[in-house]
């Protein structure tokens, strides 16, 4: 998946190839990428492939209208609040044509003729609005997608836990969480140990907002108010449990799995969804126990990585040395 990092990236969506290549020719010669759609289903598509700094929306594409396009760009965990979409018209455009484009998520809208210093403009101080947002995300503990801890929050989150059970002599357990299969399953054909690809689930199916945010509200129910829940990848998710042991984490893994299905009855968007569990606890560390928030993750990402290579047998693994 490409990052908002470095040149900066525009996604533009239109049928009229001339549009096209008049916007890239604006754009181009200012340090900017340009990917092109010709409709929305491909606009949709792409979008969901990418990371980009400014969308581009026609109002009337061949397939779907410029309005419904936003909307559902809008829904995608690579779409956030932050990441402008300017709405464009090759015609004539009502006043009730342009509020409903701006109700639908653009942020503004543009008419014929285009003035290229202009659009220059635009996009810059939308880029940069952006940008300076999605830095300022970047240091916050939340997973705007989710509401539950990002991968920096959970690792602040995971070192109080961690130092209270030193102190306190208690256990703590890790628990992470993701999709049955990885790309790199040796039974696939794939090379051993390669990672799964950002947004995509073991089996190739996407993850969109309609699967993530399900699945972190069934986290949310299903663990104590005590725990603390991230998500630390597109397709991982893992929970700091306080006051268990391995026995008690193994038992929190399959409550997880078990409420999986259970959600999957009444939500169409989980019933193709597997996951697994990778498990690694501790039990009343002492204060000078040589173990640090990031082996602590580790070793529990790296039982469920040995989980999904494992295949379907084997639905929840704790960690071992060996």
């Amino acid at each position: 998946m490409l990052n908002s990092t470095g040149t900066p990236l525009v996604l533009l969506v239109n049928s009229e190839e001339w549009a096209s290549r008049s916007f890239e020719s604006i754009l181009k010669p200012q340090g900017y990428v340009v990917l092109k759609a010709y409709t929305g289903h491909q606009g949709l598509g792409l979008a969901q492939k990418i990371r980009p700094d400014l969308i581009m929306i026609e109002r009337r594409l061949p397939d779907m209208d410029g309005g419904e396009v936003s909307e559902r760009m809008r829904e995608l965990p690579t779409v956030r609040p932050s990441t402008p979409i300017l709405a464009f018209t090759t015609g004539a455009l009502t006043r009730k044509e342009r509020l409903a484009l701006l109700k639908a998520g653009a942020w503004d809208v543009l008419n014929p003729p285009f003035d290229p210093e202009e659009v220059v403009a635009r996009v810059e101080c939308y880029v940069d609005a952006k940008r300076d947002t999605d830095a300022a995300m970047e240091q916050s503990d939340v997973d705007p997608l989710t509401g539950l801890y990002n991968l920096h929050g959970t690792m602040k989150r995971m070192t109080e836990l961690l130092s209270a059970a030193r102190r306190n002599g208690r256990d703590l357990a890790c628990v992470v969480v993701g999709p049955a299969h990885i790309e790199g399953n040796p039974a696939a054909g794939g090379e051993a140990g390669a990672r799964l690809p950002e947004g995509v689930m073991g089996d190739g199916s996407e993850v969109g907002p309609d699967v993530t945010k399900p699945l972190a509200d069934m986290m949310r129910a299903t663990t104590r108010g005590s725990d603390a829940i991230g998500r630390i990848g597109d397709t991982d998710f893992v929970i700091v449990a306080p006051d268990i042991d391995e026995g008690g984490a193994t038992r929190l893994a399959e409550r997880l799995l078990e409420a999986l299905e259970e959600h999957a009855k009444e939500d169409e968007s989980l019933r193709t969804i597997q996951l697994k569990a990778g498990i690694y606890a501790v039990s009343r560390p002492e204060a000078g126990t040589n173990l640090v928030p990031e082996s602590f993750l580790t070793h529990a990402t790296t039982a469920l990585r040995k989980a999904q290579l494992e295949g379907n047998g084997l639905r929840i693994l704790a960690f071992s040395e060996e």
